[in-house]
């Protein structure tokens, strides 16, 4: 027993595999990614179509954002909206809510009421909003994922695989409202008769247990089972796990997670740009240092970038002011965005001659 013992450990060093390369969980169907490259990790029944609850809500409060994306626009409920089973944000027919409010109703109680409602401020009805959905996952790339509820509600044809929810997540976390709503413990949102106060709780336990977690969303019918989506940072490093029919989901995510950390190892990579040169308006120019992409992975990866600034600036300039921004992709995937400013002061004093003679011009024309 010794000698095999020792045979598995020289392996490990002999050829730096993983000893975690297996992971152990109770679910039907697992999977863990690199949520900045997208590259899986670990899984387990992948891309079976499996039954996946209230984690569709994922979707649904994606395509709410995008459509409202201050959520400041005022929402009235329907009789239709609030007349569904399951958990409920507590909405009543005739309430008027905010997109907020809706947003943050679906991700921590998981309300189904909360869901409807959203559908039906995106696209006019439920049904229509499904269709939207199903149009969405097919643009997303998700082939083995199809809608028929926006709540989650079980459906004749309401599957997903735990890679394509994962890949969903991964895009939704770009999103930097849901994200915030994901990773949000409690909050107490005013709306109904008299502005009642709610105060909501995230049914989603690991962002009280572990400070690493940041989302991202949990679900449960009787013929998906437990279901849950968690994404997690730590020392740079980024990881989506998704479980589906999982009795035991809090305990596995917590090792699929640090499974996907151990995976990524400690050597950092860093995808680099060289500086831009923008000019002045009247002549002069100035230099900007690009920010890197600094990322974890498996192997290596395309990784590519676009760059967004103006053909020029005009005086003055203020330290730290956001010039434009930066997008880099892997493997042609967006991955992450980055802000360009301005390193330095440009004050307007300084207009050279030839400045103020084009900045004259320009007025002239306009005119």
């Amino acid at each position: 027993m010794k000698k095999i013992i020792s045979a598995i450990l020289f392996a490990v060093l002999l050829f730096g595999l993983s000893p975690i390369v297996y992971a152990q969980d109770s679910a039907k169907a697992s999977v863990v990614i690199n949520g900045d490259t997208g590259e899986v990790l670990y899984q387990k029944n992948a891309e079976e179509r499996l039954a996946f609850a209230s984690t569709t809500k994922i979707m649904t409060a994606l395509l709410l954002c995008e459509k409202f994306p201050d959520l400041e626009s005022v929402i009235r409920v329907s009789e239709n909206a609030v007349n569904t089973e399951g958990t409920k944000l507590g909405l009543k027919a005739g309430d008027t809510v905010k997109a907020y409010d809706l947003l943050y109703g679906m991700m921590l109680p998981s309300g189904n009421d909360a869901a409807n409602a959203a559908a039906e401020a995106v696209s006019g009805s439920i049904e229509s909003f499904v269709s939207l959905m199903n149009r969405r996952a097919s643009m997303m790339g998700l082939k083995n994922t199809h809608f028929d509820t926006p709540s989650g509600l079980d459906g004749k044809s309401h599957y997903t695989t735990a890679l394509d929810l994962a890949r969903l997540t991964r895009i939704a976390m770009q999103n930097e409202e849901f994200k915030k709503a994901a990773a949000t413990k409690s909050i107490t949102l005013n709306f109904g008769e008299n502005d009642t106060a709610h105060y909501l709780k995230n049914h989603n336990r690991l962002l009280f247990m572990y400070d690493d977690v940041i989302g991202v969303k949990t679900g449960f019918t009787k013929r998906a089972g437990r279901c849950l989506v968690s994404a997690a940072q730590r020392d740079g490093k980024y990881v989506i796990a998704v479980t589906l029919n999982d009795k035991n989901d809090f305990s596995d995510h917590r090792a699929l997670l640090d499974k996907g950390y151990s995976l990524l190892g400690t050597k950092k990579r860093v995808k680099a740009v060289k500086d831009c040169v923008l000019p002045l308006a009247g002549g002069e120019k100035i230099t900007l240092c690009l920010p890197q992409y600094n990322y974890f992975a498996l192997k290596d990866i395309n990784i590519s970038e676009k760059i967004y600034l103006p053909r020029f600036l005009y005086r003055p300039v203020k330290k730290g002011e956001e010039l434009g921004e930066i997008e880099y992709f892997a493997d042609y995937k967006f991955a992450k965005k980055f802000s360009i400013k301005a390193d330095k002061d440009i004050p307007a004093e300084e207009y050279t001659k030839k400045e103020r003679f084009f900045t004259y011009l320009r007025m002239i024309i306009r005119i």
